[in-house]
C-alpha cells in the first residue's frame, strides 16, 4: 500500500496542540507561551498571541481541557474540567475574552448548526445546547444519562450524537442522535457496543466500532451494515474515525495492531488507498489531508489519493 508523504508547510512553531477551522483556512496552534493563528492558504503566522491573555482561570494551563475552534476560525472555546473549572470563550480577532462561567465541568465540547452558531456540551451525565457566541443555555437536552463517552457533531453540523456506557465499561452501549437546531431526540440506538462514534458528512450514517471493524448505522431507518475492512500486514483493529474528507469520499481511519497507523479509505467501496503515520489528521476545506507532527504542519495534497485509487 502506498505510503505518501506530505509536504511541511510550517517551520520553528513547536506547537504542542493542532485546531483546524471547519470553515476557513486558518489554524490555531498552542506552543510553549503563545496561541499561534496560522494561514493554511499562505502558509504562515497570521498572529502571535501570548498565552496569558487566553487563560482566565486559575490553573486553566495545568488542568485537564477540552477545546474547540469555532467554524471560521475567529473563537476559541476552551472547557477545563480538572484542576480549575470553568469554560470560556476567546474573540482571537479582538483578543478579548467573549464570556466566560466558572465551576461548571464539561468534559466534551463541540460547534454545531448549519451556521455553526452553537456549542453542545457535556459533563458526565446530563447534555446541553448554548449559543457559541453568549455562552448562553439555549435547550437542556438530556439529564441523568449513564457514563458519557463521546460527543460527535456531523461535518455540515446539522446532527449531533453522543454516545453513553455503564462506568465500569469502557465500550458505549447506546448512543442518542439529535438534529441540531431541535431540543427532542431524533433517535435512540441501544443495540450497539462501541468505543468511538462517527457521524458521516451528512449525518445519516452513524459509523462505529464492531469487532475489528466497522458497522456502519443508518439512524433514520435503524439498519445497520457491517464494512469488513482490508488491513495492511501487521494492523487488525479500527480505533476509531479520525477525519472525513469533504463530502465523505475519503476516511482517515485510526488502525492499530502490532503498530498504530493512519488507514486512507475510499468509503464507496472502502478501499485502502495509503498509510499515514498515527499523527493528529483533519482533512481540509480543499480535501487536502493536514498532519500535526512533531510540532509542525504537513500537507498531502488530495490529488494523492485521487492517483492511489485508480
Amino acid at each position: 500500500m502506498p505510503r505518501p508523504e506530505g509536504h511541511q508547510i510550517s517551520t520553528n512553531l513547536n506547537a504542542g496542540e493542532f485546531h483546524l477551522a471547519r470553515n476557513a483556512p486558518k489554524a490555531v496552534l498552542f506552543a510553549s507561551t503563545n496561541v499561534i493563528l496560522f494561514d493554511l492558504d499562505k502558509n504562515t503566522i497570521l498572529e502571535t498571541i501570548p498565552r496569558s491573555e487566553v487563560y482566565v482561570f486559575p490553573g486553566q494551563e495545568w488542568g485537564m481541557q477540552s477545546r474547540i475552534l469555532s467554524w471560521d476560525g475567529n473563537i476559541l472555546v476552551d472547557s477545563i474540567y480538572m484542576n480549575g473549572q470553568g469554560i470560556c470563550a476567546f474573540d482571537l480577532k479582538a483578543r478579548k475574552i467573549l464570556w466566560k462561567k466558572e465551576g461548571c465541568r464539561m468534559n466534551y465540547v463541540v460547534a454545531g448548526g448549519d451556521k455553526g452558531q452553537f456549542l453542545f456540551i457535556a459533563n458526565l451525565h446530563s447534555i446541553e445546547r448554548w449559543d457559541l457566541a453568549s455562552g448562553k443555555c439555549q435547550a437542556v437536552l438530556a439529564n441523568n444519562l449513564p457514563m458519557i463517552r463521546w460527543t460527535i457533531i456531523s461535518q455540515d453540523g446539522k446532527v449531533f450524537a453522543a454516545g453513553c456506557g455503564a462506568r465500569d465499561y469502557a465500550a458505549t452501549n447506546s448512543a442518542t442522535v439529535w438534529r441540531a437546531d431541535e431540543d427532542k431526540p431524533a433517535a435512540q440506538l441501544d443495540d450497539i457496543s462501541s468505543t468511538f462514534g462517527a457521524l458521516s458528512p451528512d449525518g445519516r450514517i452513524l459509523a462505529l466500532r464492531a469487532g475489528g471493524g466497522m458497522e456502519l448505522r443508518d439512524w433514520q431507518k435503524g439498519s445497520g451494515e457491517k464494512i469488513p475492512i482490508r488491513f495492511p500486514y501487521g494492523l487488525f483493529e479500527v480505533r476509531g474515525v479520525s477525519s472525513w474528507s469533504p463530502g465523505g469520499k475519503y476516511a482517515a481511519l485510526s488502525l492499530s495492531g502490532s503498530m498504530s497507523l493512519l488507514g486512507i479509505y475510499e468509503t464507496a467501496t472502502w478501499k485502502p488507498l495509503a498509510i499515514l503515520p498515527p499523527d493528529q489528521s483533519e482533512f481540509a476545506q480543499n480535501g487536502d489531508l493536514l498532519q500535526f507532527r512533531g510540532g509542525e504542519i504537513y500537507r498531502l495534497p488530495a490529488d494523492q489519493f485521487e492517483k492511489a485509487g485508480r
